[in-house]
């Protein structure tokens, strides 16, 4: 009896011990946490671009900061130092434990290996490695390429895959190396000279149609200027053979193999006169 009585006491006390340390484990600081909405960034930032890396922190006390670290070379090895400005160190309150972050890593040039760390204000840390790599653009950007009209020495005509204007005088049989005419503040898939501004000069059209098509977008100039790939108009169509520019205007364009791209008029000194554009056109 006396045994049994001892046994149950024992197994009293080891219940009371066992919940105390479950008391004691659930009021201690757990450990803090780091998702990331994507694991990586490969093959989706193009050269000097920004890298955009957007997770949340969890922790069960404060939250401290949060930071990118990168590999680092020095004399006695390999280190690694905090990326200067990409840190968050503000939150919205004292008792801030759930973070949602955004961090940028700017002027990405070549394959870099960071990692991301959050802190809490025990000192306790989670952390996540993360690659980014840069993405090969597919379009070809051609710029400041000369034109002109009927009173400009520059050619009319224009080999928008390779970006180089014609004069009439050097095409000859033109088959299809030309994709763009201009003159009179107009872009068109044929010859505008002889067909529609001065055909008491020619006999019918002296360069066969080209088959492209031209769409008037609101794209601004800075916008053409910061386009590196081609999923803003990848998805575009041609609508029509001819269309009036002015300067600052953004035209897609479609030629007729398919290839896709945009012309920027960046400037034109008379609807007859000098034309110079920018280009950016698939690969």
């Amino acid at each position: 009896m006396k045994n049994l009585k001892l046994l149950s006491i024992l197994a009293a006390l080891f219940i009371m011990v066992f919940f105390s340390s479950c008391d004691n484990n659930n009021n201690k600081d757990l450990p803090v946490s780091l998702s990331l909405d994507k694991t990586t960034a490969r093959d989706s930032v193009f050269m000097g671009n920004t890298c955009i890396i957007e997770g949340v922190a969890k922790a069960a006390g404060q939250i401290k900061m949060i930071q990118i670290f990168q590999s680092f070379n020095w004399a006695g090895g390999v280190s690694e130092v905090e990326v200067a400005g990409t840190g968050i160190y503000t939150f919205p309150s004292d008792t801030t434990t759930t973070y949602r972050f955004s961090l940028s890593v700017p002027n990405i040039k070549a394959t870099k290996s960071i990692r991301i760390q959050v802190t809490d204000k025990s000192g306790n840390t989670a952390s996540s490695a993360y690659t980014i790599t840069v993405r090969q653009s597919n379009i070809i950007s051609y710029l400041n390429v000369p034109m002109g009209g009927w009173d400009s020495n520059f050619g009319s005509a224009l080999d928008a895959d390779t970006g180089t204007p014609y004069g009439s005088s050097q095409l000859g049989e033109v088959g299809s190396i030309v994709d763009i005419f201009f003159d009179h503040a107009v872009l068109a898939s044929h010859d505008l000279d002889a067909v529609d501004f001065y055909p008491q000069y020619y006999s019918g059209a002296r360069f066969p149609e080209t088959g492209t098509k031209f769409t008037k977008t609101n794209f601004s100039s800075s916008d053409f200027d910061g386009i590196t790939n081609d999923e803003l108009f990848s998805t575009m169509d041609g609508t029509v053979s001819t269309i009036n520019i002015k300067e600052g205007d953004v035209i897609f364009f479609q030629t007729k193999s398919g290839r896709k791209g945009l012309l920027k008029v960046k400037s034109m000194s008379d609807p007859l006169g000098d034309l110079v554009v920018d280009l950016k056109v698939q690969k």
